[in-house]
Formats: structure tokens, C-alpha cells, sequence
């Protein structure tokens, strides 16, 4: 009996030291997250000052675009409380650069994913603003957030949703 007890103490102890490790495994992780975020920023940043337009294809290697919907996810996110309108929402795209101009209606997609997430309870409409045609509506980002926008974690909880939504 007192084997079994001083073993149990003993995987106790080796299981506060795992999760001990893991928290700061992920904590390292989320550091590392903002900083290639802010290091993508200021590559897209150096890039226009230089007027030095990269190619598709080289670009897409210094920066993940992800889908529209994931790139949207992660703008609502960095907005915090104060949400996006529509056009705004467009314009950080840009800002990230997320080629958003490749869309021919960029406004009406950006639109319907907005929608889309408001469907599914990941974004609110915080302001009604719609006139004359427009939408100067304000989305707040409502759903999980883990750390910084685009970081894996949320990257994978992001993914596991929608997988769970095409399953149904």
C-alpha cells in the first residue's frame, strides 16, 4: 500500500512539472506569435517605403494570408472593442496585406463573410448604420480569442469550428 501511494505521489509530482512546462511552452509560443505578427507588419511596412512591390509568390512566403475568413477573424480580433466597419475592415486587409483587391467586389465578400460570422456568433453588430445604400455598420469580434489574432491557437480553433460546422 504505502508503494502505491509514494508512486502516486511521485506521478503527482511528474504531472505538475509537465503542465508546469506546457504553460510555459505555450506562454513562449504566444510571445513568439506577436513578434512575427509585428515582424510581418513591419516587412509589408518597409516594403511600400521602398515602393518595392514583391511578387505573388515571394510574398506569399514572408506572409501567411490564410482565407478571407480567417484574415477577417484576425483584423476583427486586433480591433478589439471598438469593432470595424465594413470599409474599415477592407482597409486593414490591405494594411495586412491580404490581397483584397484580387476579389472584384471586395466589399460585397467582405459582406458576406461578415454575415457568415455573425451567423455563427463569432462577430456582433455593436452600431446599425445602414443608408442610402451603405453599410457603416460596426462588427465587433465576439468569438474565442487566444492571445494575439493570428495566433496558432486561435488558428486552430478557428479551423476546428468550421470543420465542426461542415459536419453537421
Amino acid at each position: 500500500m504505502y508503494k502505491l501511494m509514494s508512486m502516486e505521489t511521485g506521478y503527482a509530482r511528474d504531472l505538475a512539472k509537465a503542465r508546469k512546462a506546457l504553460a510555459e511552452l505555450l506562454r513562449r509560443r504566444e510571445e513568439l506569435e506577436v513578434q512575427i505578427a509585428k515582424q510581418r507588419q513591419t516587412v509589408a511596412a518597409l516594403a511600400v517605403l521602398c515602393k518595392h512591390i514583391p511578387e505573388r509568390s515571394n510574398m506569399m512566403a514572408e506572409i501567411d494570408f490564410g482565407g478571407l475568413t480567417d484574415s477577417c477573424r484576425a483584423a476583427l480580433r486586433a480591433a478589439g472593442p471598438q469593432g470595424l466597419t465594413p470599409s474599415e475592415l477592407r482597409a486593414s486587409l490591405r494594411r495586412m496585406n491580404f490581397p483584397v483587391d484580387d476579389y472584384s467586389n471586395a466589399l460585397a465578400t467582405i459582406h458576406s463573410v461578415l454575415k457568415r460570422l455573425e451567423g455563427y456568433k463569432e462577430v456582433r453588430v455593436a452600431i446599425h448604420d445602414r443608408h442610402e445604400g451603405r453599410d457603416l455598420s460596426v462588427y465587433q469580434w465576439i468569438g474565442p480569442t487566444y492571445g494575439a489574432s493570428r495566433s496558432l491557437a486561435n488558428s486552430f480553433a478557428d479551423a476546428d469550428r468550421d470543420e465542426r460546422r461542415t459536419n453537421r
